[in-house]
């Protein structure tokens, strides 16, 4: 224990205890900010689930009137084949019509 009684020793002892004190605490204040860093990448990844399951139920809405618009697509269809079929009886009756004026002999009718 001679070597605690000179000063300059003593002062040597102090400084290397005041560095070892100062590196734990910078070695402390890196982890501190890794860890904000890891906290920010985690709040991110959570909202980019947030968003991922913001666009899935859009996906799913927009499906929903795809299906619609298709069925209504249908719809329109098998009114164009009954317009057409409309179509196709009055021509036919006008053609009964037409031939009727002709073979009568009514002077009323013409």
């Amino acid at each position: 224990m001679d070597w605690m009684n000179s000063k300059l020793n003593q002062l040597i002892l102090l400084g290397t205890l005041l560095a070892t004190i100062a590196g734990v605490g910078w070695t402390g204040a890196e982890l501190m900010g890794r860890l904000t860093a890891v906290e920010e990448e985690v709040k991110n990844i959570s909202n980019t689930e947030n968003s991922v399951e913001e666009i899935e139920k859009r996906f799913e809405a927009i499906d929903v009137t795809i299906k619609g618009l298709e069925k209504t697509v249908e719809e329109l269809k098998d009114v164009d084949v009954a317009v057409a079929t409309i179509e196709s009886e009055i021509k036919s009756i006008k053609d009964s019509v037409s031939k009727l004026e002709k073979s009568s002999g009514n002077p009323l009718a013409q």
